[in-house]
């Protein structure tokens, strides 16, 4: 028999003599995951191919029968792709070739191909979530990546009702509601079966909240991450807001307000009043002007006594790069005994555990934010410390000037700083003055 040439996807094929134009192993696993492949039948070499016909991805095993059988082109299937991986296609394949050798026909004896079929993992919402603030947390603060997990175990629970045999998903606020006779709470849930009717569920109870709009931008990132990362299969992201969720969700109005600040003439009195097992925490947050969040999950291995330096490392800042604190005196008579380098310098109630935000409030009977000492340090500075309020910003850690001028400023104006904020800490520590 005449033999006869194919072109496929660029290389010959022989049909006759069995033998390609091209070698094993040409085909790999990057390249098959790609979103997008062209129709066309595409060879890994030694007459294992794959068929792609729109979203269809299969496995064959192309070869010519014996002269007895009038050396017909014949296709053995080998399974579908991803079930059927590469490298399970290929040993496949090899066994073709061995029966093959031996004389046969591999579609006779096709029992003897033995694929093993390895079904693709279903990725949950709860380990996608988890993935995603694991690969995004170099980017945030610790705050930031327990808040994130907060969602994920406060908001993120899944309600799933079995009724008539037939499993069905509800995505619940679990604040809002215990689960309901014949339902069990379930966080394992795969990410691909979760609808827009399911995200609306969720977002609504907390939608008026200012977690609501938060948590829809974070299920969106994640829905985008596993989408890219192929746990899911491409398409519209449920969760994206516009010209989507914004014509079942109403536009969310907020008032922008900066935290609420108490005049600095008042700090003294306050600074004064302090007590409970979390003044000294607070005091020291008003004397370093710092953010509570920093002060709070605050350790000992930041802080060098004998130079009068906290330095808080990049990772815990919020511009992304170590912020280096002058002590005051009384900054350093409030840190209380020296623990060892991993402990809380002010630890919670709980061993451990750094104190609660909500107990600073409370020191504060909720008229005031602790953040808003920031700003009272600041006006103190330009109205009665006499210092300008550039370095009053240098003191909170703003970055201040353009990145050209920054580059050519490298002083970190500790002296000056110093000099400010004990000036600060004097003021505040008499009470008489307030």
């Amino acid at each position: 028999m005449k033999a006869f040439l194919v072109f496929i996807s660029g290389f010959s094929y022989d049909w006759a003599s069995n033998t390609s134009g091209m070698g094993m192993g040409k085909l790999t696993d990057t390249w098959l995951k790609r979103t997008k492949i062209a129709s066309g039948i595409y060879g890994d070499g030694d007459r294992l191919y794959l068929r792609v016909q729109g979203k269809s991805r299969a496995w064959l095993f192309i070869y010519t029968s014996s002269p007895a059988d009038g050396k017909r082109r014949r296709e053995l299937g080998l399974g579908g792709y991803p079930a059927v991986s590469l490298a399970n296609a290929r040993r496949a394949a090899d066994k073709a070739r061995d029966i093959l050798a031996n004389g046969n026909d591999p579609i006779a004896v096709k029992h003897e191909v033995a694929v093993e079929v390895v079904p693709p993992k279903v990725w949950t919402l709860q380990e996608v979530c988890e993935e995603y603030i694991v690969a995004k947390s170099s980017e945030w603060n610790a705050a930031g990546a327990a808040r994130y997990r907060g969602y994920v175990a406060n908001h993120l629970t899944l309600s799933v009702t079995v009724q008539n045999g037939i499993q069905k998903s509800e995505i619940s606020n679990v604040r809002a509601a215990s689960p309901r006779e014949g339902q069990r709470c379930e966080t394992a849930f795969p990410l691909s079966n979760v609808t827009v009717a399911d995200i609306e569920r969720w977002l609504k109870p907390v939608w008026h909240t200012p977690t609501g709009p938060y948590l829809r931008s974070f299920l969106e990132r994640v829905i985008d991450y596993a989408m890219v990362k192929g746990y899911m299969p491409q398409g519209l992201n449920p969760a994206r807001y516009r010209g989507h969720l914004e014509h079942v969700l109403p536009r969310v109005k907020r008032v922008t307000r900066s935290h609420e600040a108490m005049p600095w003439a008042d700090v003294p009195t306050c600074y004064a009043g302090l007590t409970g097992y979390a003044a000294n925490a607070l005091r020291f947050t008003i004397l370093t002007a710092a953010r509570q969040v920093e002060v709070r999950e605050m350790r000992w291995r930041e802080v060098d006594l004998a130079a009068g330096l906290w330095r808080i490392p990049a990772e815990r800042y919020k511009t992304r790069r170590e912020h280096i604190v002058p002590l005051s005196p009384q900054a350093l008579a409030v840190l209380g005994p020296v623990g060892k380098p991993d402990d809380l310098v002010f630890e919670g109630c709980k061993k451990g555990r750094p104190i609660s935000q909500h107990i600073f409030k409370g020191l504060l009977n909720g008229e005031y934010d602790p953040h808003g000492f920031r700003t009272s340090f600041v006006v103190w500075c330009v109205e009665a410390g006499g210092f300008t309020d550039e370095l009053a910003q240098r003191c909170l850690g703003h970055i201040i000037g353009t990145a050209t001028t920054r580059a050519y400023q490298r002083s970190d104006f500790i002296a000056q700083r110093r000099a400010c904020l004990e000036a600060w800490a004097a003021f505040v520590g008499n009470s008489s003055q307030g």
